[in-house]
């Protein structure tokens, strides 16, 4: 039994207590800032842009989704691979919902790739766009993320939102110039 209040690192029985509370609450508020921009954001075209998805099952289970014209979800290729490998199983036995909206996954090679490339994967960038970075900028180098955010700009409509969160204690990021 575990409470609210309970400090973080609080032994509540599921190991790693203090980063799941933290992953819990971080998801929580990204979410609600998701769906505030998808009620708030005017047209009935709307999407959804996951940069660094990893395992993220959004599209299966956040309601507001239901009212975006596709997710976008970009990561490497292992990443890629291992989600679909884990969401194949769901399905084999049945545990798979049935996603909000048409989700494109696209596995891209940083080294030759860039988030400029996505229309080359149907992206279509005159759709405003819910931009979500999370947990990503804090492993990049400053001007790796200077290049992504300069990207984002050019492919996202002025009506379009950025989700943004990163880690002052990370080693790229721990530079106050960042």
């Amino acid at each position: 039994q575990f409470g609210v209040f309970d400090p973080p690192g609080a032994n509540i029985g599921l190991g790693m207590e203090g980063h799941v509370m933290y992953t819990a609450a971080r998801t929580r508020l990204v979410n609600d800032y998701i769906e505030k921009w998808f009620n708030d954001a005017k047209g009935d075209k709307k999407q959804m842009v996951n940069l660094g998805a990893g395992v993220d099952t959004r599209p299966y289970w956040l309601s507001c989704l239901s009212r975006a014209t596709s997710y976008w979800e970009v990561d490497t290729e292992n990443v890629m691979k291992y989600k679909q490998l884990k969401l194949d199983m769901l399905k084999e036995r049945k545990e798979l919902p049935h996603p909000m909206c048409p989700i494109h996954s696209i596995s891209m090679d940083f080294s030759k790739e860039s988030i400029a490339d996505l229309p080359k994967h149907n992206f279509d960038s005159s759709i405003p766009s819910c931009w979500l970075l999370e947990g990503l900028i804090m492993y990049m180098l400053r001007a790796d993320v200077e290049q992504l955010i300069d990207a984002i700009s050019q492919l996202a409509p002025s009506s379009s939102y950025l989700i943004l969160n990163f880690s002052t204690n990370m080693p790229y990021t721990s530079s106050p110039s960042i």
